[in-house]
């Protein structure tokens, strides 16, 4: 992705990390229930390594770094929502509360058809709207 292709900045420890730059036609992409508010509402449960929840509320862990990487190229601000378990982040979903969840879960037929999302393909396209 061109966006993350500058690999120049120190993170930590002095170790190379990506930066992110907005990509305008991403943005203008974006639906408008995310594009209006700018920012996409990502669901998730305290699993760790994938998202942990600190006592005052913080969550950290590799989803959420990946979900800053994408605010970042979206050129919007994300926020993750705690929820119990994956039939609350789906519920959720459903309900126009949360745009995303991501973390590990199977993609299976039955919740293809019920988010309207198809699997990720070979060539790297993650789960998308079908309609």
């Amino acid at each position: 992705m061109p966006a993350l292709a500058d690999r120049g900045a120190s993170g930590e420890d002095g170790v190379p990390s990506p930066s992110a730059e907005a990509v305008p036609a991403l943005h203008d992409a974006l639906p408008g229930s995310v594009k209006d508010p700018g920012v996409p509402r990502f669901a998730g449960d305290s699993h760790p390594s994938f998202r942990s929840v600190g006592a005052d509320g913080s969550v950290t862990g590799v989803d959420r770094d990946l979900q800053e990487a994408l605010g970042k190229v979206l050129g919007a601000r994300t926020e993750v929502k705690i929820v119990n378990n994956l039939p609350a982040a789906q519920q959720g979903m459903l309900g126009g509360r949360y745009q995303a969840f991501d973390g590990p879960v199977q993609a299976t037929a039955e919740r293809e058809r019920q988010l309207g999302l198809r699997a990720p393909q070979a060539h790297g396209d993650g789960p998308a709207k079908t309609s």
